[in-house]
């Protein structure tokens, strides 16, 4: 495999963005308020932190492989939190869901592997508030439910 690809971005195998992944979790803050301190905000002067050749990184080819490499990074970071939760750390767990789910608040799995984390961990207050919270943004974003699959485990917490 070679080390880039035609785009002249480095490739990366999936241990490698499953690597990156749990270094880039381990750097960010560990509170969600200092996470958000962290972010530029838009109103700072945004011309003033734009990278050499930002426009040409508007291309769609660009913006294409941003996105694969997003979602690469959204999946390595699941796997990271399922690899914590088995080995007993269910509170670094939820913290990564959490923030997977900041990073992408439509993706209904990642509020379905939280809700299944908070069940095993004997939160159900939490698993449903996860489920509310799912129901709120889909309902609000995209004028849609929860799919069977989330209802159903909706519906056993509330067995």
């Amino acid at each position: 495999m070679s080390d880039f690809d035609d785009y002249g971005v480095p490739s990366l195998s999936d241990a490698g963005i499953e690597k990156a992944a749990e270094a880039i979790y381990e750097q960010l803050p560990k509170n969600r308020d200092a996470l958000r301190s962290h972010r530029i905000e838009s109103e700072d002067s945004p011309q003033q932190f734009r990278a050499p050749g930002a426009d040409e990184a508007e291309q769609p080819v660009y913006t294409a492989r941003r996105e694969q490499l997003r979602a690469r990074l959204l999946r390595a970071l699941t796997r990271v939190s399922r690899r914590w939760e088995e080995g007993g750390r269910g509170d670094s767990a939820v913290d990564c869901y959490l923030r997977c789910i900041d990073a992408d608040e439509l993706c209904e799995a990642f509020y379905r592997n939280l809700m299944l984390c908070y069940q095993r961990q004997g939160d159900v207050a939490e698993a449903v508030a996860t489920f509310e919270r799912l129901q709120a943004v889909l309902a609000a974003r995209l004028r849609s439910m929860p799919s069977p699959e989330t209802q159903a485990i909706h519906d056993g917490l509330r067995a």
